[in-house]
């Protein structure tokens, strides 16, 4: 993908800077945080910095996450692309003494269901699938309910195409 990209921070009272994300639309992303994202009534000023394409912006924002740690960013491996969701089956189940089940961070459930962000906070508020607090502030969301969603979403597709 290539073409200028914006990188763009948003602060809330105090300066204190709530996320940093890149669009190429950022006026029609606002729009779609406002909507999707329940702390966006805290934020009382935005920036933006231009990069000549995507890939630039993209760097930038991983490296100004880190750098800066926003509220509520989520840090995210690098971007893969997604397949068509197939079944998926769950792991062998480890033994009591073992670690708990894996916990996913919003973006990486986004990534192994093949939805965007916005998609899991729909997902979220629909009921389709559940969070847990892990600390103030930390929610994750267990890969479990991850397979649970797929796997509904192909039996509606297996049902659809009989």
């Amino acid at each position: 993908m290539s073409g200028r990209t914006a990188l763009y921070r948003v602060y809330g009272d105090g300066g204190l800077l709530l996320y940093i994300g890149i669009s190429k639309d950022f006026g029609k992303r606002w729009k779609n945080e406002a909507r999707d994202f329940p702390w966006w009534g805290e934020h009382r000023r935005m920036t933006v910095d231009w990069h000549d394409s995507r890939p630039q912006a993209a760097a930038a924002e991983t490296a100004a996450i880190a750098a800066e740690d926003p509220r509520y960013n989520i840090r995210r491996p690098p971007v893969r692309a997604v397949t068509l969701p197939r079944p998926i089956v769950p792991p062998r189940p480890r033994p009591a003494a073992g670690p708990p089940p894996s916990m996913l961070t919003y973006r990486e459930a986004a990534a192994k269901i093949g939805v965007s962000l916005s998609g899991v906070y729909r997902l979220l508020r629909a009921g389709e699938i559940h969070s847990v607090e892990m600390a103030p502030q930390v929610k994750r969301i267990p890969m479990s309910e991850c397979y649970a969603y797929v796997n509904r979403l192909v039996a509606e597709q297996i049902g659809e195409a009989s």
